[in-house]
């Protein structure tokens, strides 16, 4: 028996000797370890916790002032072309006058309808020219960056955002046509756009936290989110409406978004070692965010959960895309409401101050309960299901105001699901899932921006809530899924196998050994125990 196990032993005793030796280095403090391209990954940490958040803050504070903007400046657009049907109405500061009690015409048109109609048109066509590059260039860009970095993921959005809305600028005082504004977004999508820059800011935080406080760092990412997107929709509301001619608007915003490209270059440091053979068009970065949702033996339980996840996310990314928010500003400014822009803009803010404390308050009362991240999640969907049937039925402007206080805290959702997924993968492929996640959340947008676009311009002259009901559906088929996945998830996490499996070994090498792990020493001797042969040979005789 002994001469069948010779080579094992030799191995073992190979094994051993290494072991030793890197112990020695260790406690000598001359160990280094290998940091080849092979394995080059997140091994840098800032010094500094609060990094990239500023970087969030600044892109968000310039990026939600576009929708306003925008959705207002096509709004006019569309508006003046219907001006000889309608040669009574006036037409001039369309962008912030009341939107009720307009007129139909001789024929029984109205015009509200058909501007309403055609804006809602114009919004899938503008999210169309940016969501579907912005698709590709999520997945390439995310999953270079774990070999490459996380700073391009943050900075190169930002450069989009500047060359869309210079373009933009361009486009408004030349007096241009709408269609010369699917350029400006197609290249704003090419550059990756805000979800490459929350994969970067999101595995960023990865890096540099525990798992223990990735779920607050990751909602304290949305929150920079939101409270940029409200001081952005604010301001550029007051801002229309003080001087509704759009072109100083748009200037300032791409300033803003020149500020935060500097500041992600300066003063971001990278967290991942660059690998030199990293290419940017590599087919692997495609292949990797699929297999990242494969099956591991070390945790055979992984694929369905990360599964699962994915398909939440799916349908909660699509309620809660960028793309509701225009049809809620065409709702806000018609009929029965008539809002004019600073009232759009206060309740936006509104909606992020609440959500803000909802979140803050939610997220830290339900984790002292002792609350799983799924269940907060849950929760949060609730309130979303609840805000957007009580905005379906909303007449009046307080109404409306109800609606962000039921909503607060659907805040909480996305970043629970994404924090989820990310204790369920190694540290390596942080970037390739949250490449994975943004580019879900990309072609969620494009679906939303069809879907709902749709529906609202179908339904407009029907009853207006409609759209918002259909969305309540889908946060309702998302809440679903969490309880089928609630129900499964019994079996242990990846980082409690590895504990177990990590007990079992040394449970295994104290009995059956009978020497302690590794770096531990018995008195009177350097090691205290015999060489693996010995040991082989003491487990033999007893058995």
């Amino acid at each position: 028996m002994m001469q069948d196990v010779e080579p094992l032993l030799a191995a073992l005793e190979y094994s051993d000797r290494f072991h030793r030796s890197v112990e020695e280095e260790r406690r000598k403090g001359t160990y280094k370890e290998d940091i080849s391209p092979a394995i080059a990954g997140p091994r840098v940490i800032p010094k500094r916790k609060v990094i990239v958040e500023p970087a969030v803050l600044l892109y968000f504070l310039a990026g939600s002032a576009c929708g306003p903007l925008t959705t207002l400046y096509m709004y006019q657009r569309v508006a003046e072309r219907y001006a000889p049907l309608f040669p009574n109405e006036s037409f001039s500061n369309h962008s912030h006058r009341s939107h009720c009690g307009v007129p139909t015409n001789d024929s029984g048109v109205n015009l509200e309808q058909l501007i309403q109609q055609e804006a809602a048109r114009w919004n899938m066509y503008l999210g169309i020219a940016t969501m579907f590059p912005s698709v590709i260039a999520t997945i390439i860009f995310g999953a270079h960056s774990d070999k490459a970095g996380r700073v391009p993921c943050i900075l190169l959005p930002c450069i989009g955002g500047a060359l869309a809305l210079g373009i933009n600028a361009i486009i408004i005082f030349l007096d241009l046509q709408l269609y010369y504004m699917l350029i400006s977004n197609f290249v704003s999508g090419c550059f990756g756009g805000y979800t490459t820059l929350l994969l970067g800011s999101m595995a960023y935080v990865a890096d540099t936290t525990t798992e223990d406080q990735r779920a607050f760092r990751i909602f304290v990412i949305d929150g920079m989110l939101m409270f940029g997107a409200a001081l952005g929709e604010v301001g550029v509301g007051y801002w229309i409406h003080a001087s509704p001619n759009f072109l100083w608007q748009t200037v300032a915003i791409t300033v803003m978004f020149f500020v935060a490209g500097l500041y992600a270059f300066f003063f971001i440091p990278e967290t991942v070692i660059k690998d030199p053979s990293a290419r940017l068009l590599d087919k692997r970065n495609f292949t990797d965010v699929f297999t990242v949702y494969l099956p591991k033996k070390s945790d055979p339980q992984r694929a369905w959960r990360l599964r699962v996840l994915f398909v939440t996310l799916l349908f909660v990314a699509t309620a809660q895309s960028v793309q509701v928010n225009t049809i809620e500003i065409l709702y806000q400014i018609s009929e029965p409401l008539c809002w004019t822009s600073v009232l759009v803009g206060i309740y936006l803010a509104c909606v992020t101050l609440f959500m803000a404390i909802g979140g803050v308050g939610g997220l830290f009362s339900m984790q002292r309960c002792g609350v799983p991240d799924a269940g907060i999640a849950m929760m949060g969907i609730m309130s979303a299901v609840a805000a957007k049937i009580l905005e379906g039925f909303a007449t009046k402007t307080y109404m409306m105001f109800l609606v962000t206080v039921v909503g607060m805290l659907a805040l909480l959702i996305v970043p629970m699901i994404r924090a989820m997924m990310s204790k369920a993968v190694d540290p390596k492929e942080q970037g390739t899932l949250f490449a994975s996640v943004s580019s879900i959340e990309t072609l969620c947008s494009l679906l939303a921006n069809v879907i709902f676009n749709s529906i609202y311009s179908a339904t407009v002259a029907i009853y207006k809530g409609i759209v918002f009901f259909s969305i309540a559906g889908v946060f309702m088929v998302a809440f679903l899924i969490l309880v089928i996945y609630n129900i499964g998830a019994r079996m242990p996490s990846y980082a409690e196998l590895k504990e177990i499996q990590e007990d079992e070994e040394t449970f295994i090498s104290a009995k059956y050994f009978k020497e302690p792990v590794y770096g531990s020493t018995k008195p009177g001797g350097d090691s205290g125990r015999g060489t693996i042969r010995d040991t082989w040979r003491e487990t033999e005789a007893e058995f």
